[in-house]
C-alpha cells in the first residue's frame, strides 16, 4: 500500500473500507508504558487488543502532540457574524443562530441548511429540549421556542417586568422533566412549561440587587443561581421556593456557577481590594466551593445548610465562570482569569494543580468579561477545550495543563489580542460522538470530526475476535496492519 501523509485525508479509513489483516499475537507487547526507543527503526511489534490506542500514542510522540488533532469535516458560511454556540441533536442535526437573528438547522454530514427562520432578534445560545423544541432567550427579554423539524416559532414568553432590551440575552436551561428555566432582571428566576411556555412559578426578591447569573442544576435537579450582590441561592425546581442561600464576602457579581457530581457548587466572583486576603490593589477574582448538608430543625424537619469549603484568590479580575470535570477519579475545577491564564485547582481541597497561558506570543487563553473563556470539559476524551482571544482553539490535558493540540484561525481583520476587544471564537460545542463545533466572527460555523487514527483505532477495536494488530515502524513510515502512515 502506498504511504499516506498523516496530515492529508485517508480515504480508505474514513470510508470504513480498511479490513485489518489478522495475525497471531506475539509474546512481546507494545503499550504506552514502553519508551519511544522500543519502536526503533524496522522493529516488528504487536499491540494487544486491550490497548489498541497505543498505536495512536506512539504516533503522537512523533508529531509534536498534534497527531490526534481532529480533522475539519465541513464549514457553513453565514451572511454575518456567528458568535453563539450551537446545539446538536441526538441525530446529529446542528442548530444555530447568527447575529441577525436567523435561526437555522444544518445536516450533520455536510452542513447543508435544512431550514431557516429570520427572526431579526438578538438571541442567546440555543438549547435543546427532549420534546423536539429549541429554546433561546432574546435581548428584548423573551424566551422563544422553535420546532426543530420546521423552524417555526411555537411560543414566546416575556421574562421581564419592564420593556427594556439587553445586549446580553439570558440563556435558558432545560430541566430533566422538560421545564425551561431562565434568570431575568432584578432578581427573578422563572420556570416555564417546555411544551406551552406557561409560567409554572416565579422566584423574585428585592433582597438581592442586580440580576441573577445563568442557572445550574445540581444532582437533585434543584437550581443554583448567583446574584450580583455576592449571594448564591439554591431553589427547589418544582415550586421555586428557596432551599438555602450563602452570602459571600464579595459584591462584584457572580458568574454562572457549576455543580459537580457530589453536589458541591463552584462559583467565581469579583472582589474589591479591601475585601481580599492579600489586599490586591486592583481587586481580584475569587473561586469559592460551597457544600451543603441536612440538619434537623427544631420542628424535626430536615434543613439544608450551606457552608464554604474553601476559597481561592486570583490576582486579576474576570467575569468568566468556572468549569468542573472528573478525570482519573479527581475532581478538577478550571478558572479562567483576566490575565489570560487558565487555572486548575483540586475540587476537594482548592489546591492549585496548574496554571497555563497560550504558547502563542501575546495570546490570552482568557479575557475579562467574556463567558467564552470558560472551558468546555470533555470527560470522554479527557480533554478541555478553550478558545483563545486571538483566535485559537486549544485542547489541553486537564490534569497537567499541557497542550494536546491547537487549531489556529486566521482573520482578515487585525486580531492583535492587546488591542482587539471583541471575541473571535465562540465556546466550542462537543456532541455525543466527540465532534467539535465552533463559530467565528467572520461568519463560519466549522465542524471537526475524529482524526483518522482514532477512526482506525475504533475499527480495530470493533473487529470481532481479532488478534493483535501488527505495527511496523521505519524511519519514515509507520504501518498499522497494512495501513501505512507517513511521518512528517
Amino acid at each position: 500500500m502506498d504511504p499516506v501523509n498523516i496530515n492529508s485525508s485517508l480515504t480508505a479509513v474514513s470510508t470504513g473500507t480498511v479490513t485489518p489483516r489478522v495475525r497471531k499475537a506475539k509474546t512481546e507487547a507494545a503499550d504506552a508504558s514502553l519508551p519511544a526507543e522500543s519502536f526503533s527503526k524496522g522493529a516488528m511489534k504487536s499491540v494487544p487488543s486491550a490497548d489498541l490506542s497505543a498505536a495512536a500514542r506512539i504516533l503522537s510522540r512523533k508529531d509534536n502532540g498534534n497527531t490526534l488533532k481532529p480533522e475539519k469535516s465541513w464549514s457553513h458560511k453565514a451572511n454575518c457574524t456567528i458568535d453563539r454556540r450551537v446545539a446538536v441533536g441526538n441525530d446529529g442535526t446542528v442548530f444555530g443562530i447568527d447575529c441577525y437573528g436567523k435561526v437555522y438547522a444544518l445536516d450533520s454530514a455536510g452542513g447543508k441548511e435544512i431550514w431557516a427562520n429570520e427572526m431579526n432578534e438578538r438571541f442567546s445560545d440555543p438549547v435543546l429540549g427532549e420534546n423536539g423544541l429549541l429554546y433561546a432567550g432574546t435581548n428584548s427579554k423573551k424566551v422563544c421556542a422553535f420546532d426543530t423539524k420546521t423552524g417555526d416559532k411555537v411560543w414566546e414568553v416575556s421574562t421581564s417586568k419592564d420593556a427594556e432590551s439587553s445586549q446580553t440575552p439570558d440563556t435558558p436551561i432545560v430541566g430533566p422533566d422538560g421545564t425551561v428555566y431562565v434568570t431575568s432582571d432584578k432578581g427573578r428566576v422563572i420556570a416555564l412549561d417546555g411544551a406551552t411556555g406557561d409560567k409554572k412559578w416565579i422566584y423574585s426578591t428585592e433582597k438581592h440587587y442586580g440580576s441573577f447569573s445563568e442557572a445550574a442544576l445540581d444532582k437533585n435537579g434543584n437550581l443554583i443561581v448567583g446574584c450580583y450582590d455576592g449571594t448564591i441561592v439554591a431553589l427547589d425546581s418544582s415550586k421555586g421556593s428557596r432551599i438555602w442561600e450563602q452570602k459571600l464576602d464579595y459584591e462584584l457579581g457572580i458568574a454562572a456557577p457549576v455543580v459537580d457530581s457530589d453536589g458541591v457548587v463552584y462559583a467565581m466572583c469579583g472582589a474589591r481590594p479591601e475585601d481580599t486576603v492579600r489586599n490586591h490593589p486592583n481587586g481580584c477574582t475569587v473561586l469559592v466551593a460551597i457544600g451543603s448538608q441536612a440538619k434537623k430543625s427544631l420542628m424535626g424537619k430536615d434543613k439544608i445548610t450551606p457552608h464554604i469549603l474553601w476559597k481561592k484568590e486570583f490576582e486579576t479580575a474576570s467575569k468568566s465562570g468556572p468549569a468542573v470535570g472528573t478525570f482519573g477519579g479527581r475532581t478538577v475545577v478550571f478558572a479562567p482569569t483576566g490575565d489570560g491564564m487558565m487555572q486548575a485547582v483540586d475540587g476537594k481541597t482548592g489546591e492549585k494543580l496548574w496554571s497555563h497561558a497560550s504558547e502563542r506570543k501575546n495570546t490570552r487563553l482568557t479575557t475579562f468579561g467574556s463567558d467564552r473563556r470558560t472551558p468546555v470539559v470533555d470527560e470522554m476524551k479527557n480533554l478541555i477545550y478553550v478558545s483563545s482571544k486571538d483566535g485559537a482553539l486549544v485542547a489541553m490535558d486537564p490534569l497537567n495543563g499541557k497542550r494536546v493540540w491547537q487549531e489556529d484561525f486566521t482573520f482578515k481583520i487585525d486580531m492583535d489580542p492587546l488591542t482587539y476587544n471583541d471575541n473571535p471564537l465562540s465556546r466550542p460545542t462537543v456532541d455525543g460522538r466527540g465532534n467539535i463545533y465552533i463559530t467565528e466572527l467572520e461568519g463560519s460555523l466549522i465542524k471537526y470530526g475524529e482524526h483518522r487514527l482514532a477512526k482506525l483505532e475504533q475499527e480495530l477495536a470493533e473487529t470481532p475476535e481479532r488478534d493483535a494488530p501488527e505495527i511496523r515502524e521505519t524511519e519514515h513510515d509507520i504501518d498499522i496492519d497494512g495501513v501505512t502512515l507517513k511521518k512528517k
